[in-house]
């Protein structure tokens, strides 16, 4: 599954029995959906959209709701984000500071019930952004450098740009709620 966050923003699959890229949610309800996740079971799917949260999909039904979280945890800025031994790792780069951060979720996968900061404000950080999964580590680009580009859309010249970083976050180590 793939995200589209251009406006008006929608969700495509790619399904085992069929040859090609489709529909599987359209606009309605995103404004921009950016990072996507599938629980284990593959009966949920996690959609962050950037301006309004996570959005949690039956995949039978294709119903949906808004993830709940306390007060104090945003579920806002979400670039990638990726399910984990039942939460949610999301790299949160539309918040200050930037962050990877885990979402603790209930049994039932419609509610956060807290959150523990991975990596914050690290001066590494140049718009942190997607990452991929490899057992219990995180591997993520620190430095998508959203901000090399010029207002036309072209490049900032290369001795202006950083080298890539890839970040490693352990998560092996982080304790269970």
């Amino acid at each position: 599954m793939i995200t589209d966050s251009q406006a008006p923003g929608a969700v495509y699959a790619i399904f085992a029995e069929k040859d090609g890229l489709e529909l599987f949610i359209s606009s309605e309800p995103f404004r921009s959906p950016q990072g996507i996740a599938l629980s284990d079971d593959e009966k949920h799917l996690f959609i962050a959209d950037y301006s309004i949260g996570v959005l949690v999909f039956d995949m039978t039904t294709k119903k949906y709701f808004k993830l709940a979280a306390p007060a104090n945890v945003s579920l806002i800025g979400i670039d990638g984000m990726y399910f984990y031994k039942n939460s949610l790792i999301a790299i949160q780069n539309g918040v200050r500071p930037h962050r990877v951060i885990r979402f603790f979720l209930n049994r039932n996968f419609d509610r956060v019930e807290r959150a523990e900061i991975i990596e914050a404000n690290n001066p590494l950080f140049n718009e942190p952004t997607l990452g991929v999964l490899v057992k219990d580590d995180l591997y993520y680009v620190a430095n998508s450098q959203w901000g090399g580009f010029n207002e036309d859309g072209t490049i900032f010249p290369l001795e202006k740009l950083q080298e890539p970083i890839i970040m490693k976050a352990q998560l092996n180590s982080r304790r269970a709620p």
